[in-house]
């Protein structure tokens, strides 16, 4: 599922992969946290300024993986992952994603609890601004 709000940003994907099913993952299961970036529904007069070309993965509001091409990458898609292995209760929290074009950029959040070996995985999605750390993002007007 993708989402977006300027027809110049990039579409935007966050999600977990690599769990056992839909409720449950015990501690010490290992966990992958992925966002993917796909090109925007519109362009400028640029060539190519609609695909993405930077992916930024961050926790508690830090960054902790930056997945970027160069300009000459031409890809529709851009897809960043971050690896949990032997997940415990410290990486519960926020995971936020952003996705860079060279006109627009678009933000989503995921939050993630784990809790004890058998207690329910609880995550969900929300589309934000992520304000309180990416003041704004860059726009090539």
């Amino acid at each position: 599922m993708f989402y977006i709000a300027d027809p110049k940003a990039p579409l935007i994907a966050i999600f977990i992969s690599e769990f056992r099913d839909d409720d449950v993952v015990p501690i010490g299961y290992n966990l992958t946290i992925v966002c993917i970036g796909k090109k925007s529904r519109e362009g400028d007069s640029h060539q190519f300024s609609e695909q993405p070309f930077r992916v930024q993965l961050f926790f508690r509001k830090h960054p902790i993986k930056l997945c970027e091409s160069l300009h000459s990458d031409r890809n529709d898609t851009k897809r960043c992952v971050y690896r949990i292995e032997k997940a415990s209760k410290k990486n519960s929290g926020e995971y936020g994603c952003m996705v860079t074009n060279f006109m627009e950029c678009s933000t989503a959040l995921l939050t993630l609890h784990l809790r004890g070996k058998f207690d329910n995985l609880v995550y969900w999605v929300s589309i934000s601004e992520l304000l309180n750390f990416i003041l704004n993002c860059f726009n090539n007007d």
